[in-house]
């Protein structure tokens, strides 16, 4: 619009002079902006801190919810999402005893046949008897890029899923990614097994727009 003869632009209520040379790049901004906009799908907590509403049991773990945290003893097994999800970024906390193989499983497939062939395999294990596969890895398809300490201390778990790549940051270091994943789709895991206890705690999911 004009006001007094000069071209001006307003973005998010700022007013801002369109002069000649500001034209380009207010129009990169706004494309940017948008893209932006329409990135983001929705967001939502997938564990409410009280409950497992939303969540199935597999198995023979035993899973509760003491202090906001969802707490896994006793048996093998899994805690998986009724939702499927395709494109998002999911952030959990964990905490995890040193003789635990716990993990985060994500595009999985099969509620009957949970593991690294039908899911990817984000680990949770310092002592796997198979470093490669420690914490930190993509099970059988990327070994960890740094190799962090976690027993016995909160940590968390961002992982980003698009049909371009996988990226999986701990605790704020890039420690593993897969290119032109082969899944598109699937339903969230969370692992128990070994011995001792997996803590699980500030779940939450924000989808991407396609």
């Amino acid at each position: 619009m004009k006001n007094s003869g000069v071209h001006i632009a307003r973005i998010a209520g700022v007013v801002f002079p369109l002069r000649r040379v500001y034209r380009p790049l207010i129009i990169v901004f706004l494309g940017f902006t948008t893209a932006c906009l329409q990135q983001v799908a929705f967001s939502e907590e997938l564990f409410d801190g009280v409950s497992l509403t939303g969540w199935d049991a597999i198995g023979d773990t035993r899973w509760a919810v003491s202090d906001g945290a969802i707490v896994g003893s006793g048996g093998d097994g899994y805690l998986v999402t009724r939702a499927v999800f395709e494109s998002y970024r999911l952030q959990v906390e964990f905490r995890v005893d040193a003789e635990t193989n716990s993990g985060v499983f994500i595009q999985c497939q099969d509620r009957q046949a949970i593991s690294p062939l039908t899911c990817f395999e984000i680990n949770i294990w310092d002592n796997h008897p198979r470093q490669e596969y420690r914490t930190g890895a993509i099970v059988t398809r990327q070994s960890p890029l740094h190799k962090l300490d976690t027993v016995g201390r909160w940590n968390r778990y961002d992982i980003l899923v698009t049909p371009l790549a996988i990226k999986v940051t701990l605790n704020d270091v890039l420690v593993s990614h897969v290119d032109s994943p082969d899944k598109g789709s699937g339903f969230i895991a969370l692992q128990r097994s070994n011995d001792g206890r997996v803590f699980f705690r500030r779940v939450s999911l924000r989808a991407l727009a396609q």
